[in-house]
């Protein structure tokens, strides 16, 4: 087969095709494109609009089906994305470790691999859940919580609620349930309980990536960029791939063009259709801020963020679409000034994210707006009582002699959320100057 699927791709059972925008029920389209993935491999992924084919890519190393080998996504990429000429054993491969179609459809709805609608993924989900083909607690845990993320992207906050629930008094101790729980607490601001939860998670499955990922974004919100440094460090010492989450480290401990070098690889990865290690959303995220804190250039800052913000809205994981509304935060930022007012109108509901507020107040301090840039940094510090960013720009915005008392507050706020790094010293000799 070639690299890319032609306008359709022969249903199962004979007859017609599963083309896009096609009337077949979508779940058999996706089992027959599976199933020919299984005896052939070299079939590119695709999503509904045809010129943007995405790479096969996730962070998952949690086992899907009760006694089999564990699917990790990553593991998906390897054979699904596999090269033609590999295709004989690829395909063995495949066969070993899946042995049912249905936890690569799960990924595949997760993740949006197939299409970028979110109300069609949902529907196939549901229509999942109402059929015969999950196999086991575990998999139609990971069910609900695919239709969760889903229902929670949507706004449907409630019914997100009652899946997650029902998700967890399924399957209460496995991998899925302690990331779920460690990013509802992130995602709800209780950062210091997820750092917590991650932790445990990786104490009971040590190369969870998602758990992983967990854990550096909340080291990084406390601003612990040390310990986030010490964790990548111990993952690349045990030969584990996670050079993106190495260039958000080195982001954040305020070297961008280094940061920007380190994800290049999955960048490049993503531009040729092949596997990352994670959703590639976030090495674009990572690009985009890191051209934004260089001063580089406006459009490729513009480009990347763009980039990320489509490619983190079509997970259903929680804490890639907490990335995505960042993006389009970070594209009022730094991207075209031109469209920044009409993007600020489009938000949705994002704002009460504390990182969305201090990069929509470091947009209005650019422009010279500084009660709009003080009301948005009063807001973020209000959201986000254990966002250790949060503190330290605020602290920093009222640094100056005739208000030094509020410069204090944030930055004792700040240093009692345990930081570390060049910023916390910072912030402890100017204290000391005051």
């Amino acid at each position: 087969m070639s690299s890319r699927p032609g306008r359709g791709h022969p249903r199962p059972g004979g007859g017609g095709t599963c083309a896009r925008g096609q009337p077949w029920p979508l779940s058999r389209c996706l089992r027959g494109v599976i199933e020919a993935i299984f005896s052939a491999i070299g079939v590119a992924v695709w999503v509904e609009d045809e010129e943007d084919l995405h790479s096969v890519t996730a962070t998952s190393g949690s086992k899907l089906r009760d006694g089999a080998p564990s699917l990790d996504p990553a593991q998906v990429d390897d054979v699904i994305m596999g090269d033609a000429n590999g295709a004989a054993s690829a395909s063995q491969d495949a066969q070993r470790r899946f042995p049912t179609a249905t936890p690569v459809l799960l990924a595949a709805l997760e993740y949006g691999w197939l299409w970028t609608d979110a109300a069609g993924r949902l529907e196939q989900v549901d229509s999942l859940l109402k059929g015969s083909d999950l196999a086991s607690p575990r998999e139609r845990a990971r069910a609900l919580r695919v239709r969760a993320g889903l229902l929670r992207g949507a706004g449907r906050a409630p019914e997100a609620q009652v899946a997650e629930a029902q998700a967890r008094e399924g399957d209460p101790n496995g991998p899925d349930s302690l990331y779920e729980a460690a990013a509802l607490s992130l995602v709800g601001g209780d950062t210091l309980s997820a750092e917590k939860a991650f932790a445990h998670c990786l104490s009971r499955v040590s190369a969870e990536a998602r758990c992983q990922r967990g854990q550096v974004q909340a080291q990084l919100e406390l601003d612990r960029v040390n310990e986030a440094r010490s964790a990548v460090d111990a993952w690349k010492a045990d030969g584990l791939d996670v050079a993106v989450l190495d260039g958000w480290v080195t982001l954040m401990q305020g070297d961008p063009a280094a940061g920007r070098a380190l994800v290049a690889p999955a960048l490049a990865d993503d531009a040729r259709g092949e596997p990352g290690r994670v959703l590639p959303g976030l090495a674009w995220y990572i690009r985009g801020m890191a051209l934004g804190e260089e001063g580089g250039s406006v459009e490729e800052a513009d480009v990347a963020l763009g980039r990320a913000m489509r490619r983190l809205a079509a997970s259903s994981d929680p804490l890639l679409q907490a990335l995505g509304g960042r993006s389009e935060a970070a594209r009022i930022r730094y991207g075209a000034a031109a469209l920044a007012k009409e993007r600020l109108g489009k938000l949705d509901g994002r704002d009460a994210d504390p990182v969305v507020q201090l990069l929509i107040a470091g947009h209005f301090e650019q422009q010279g707006d500084t009660e709009a840039a003080r009301l948005r940094l009063d807001r973020a510090a209000e959201l986000g009582r254990e966002s250790a960013l949060a503190h330290y720009a605020r602290g920093l915005f009222y640094y100056n002699p005739s208000t030094q008392s509020a410069a204090l507050e944030a930055w004792r706020r700040y240093l009692d959320l345990g930081p570390s790094g060049p910023r916390a010293e910072r912030v402890r000799q100017r204290i000391n100057r005051l």
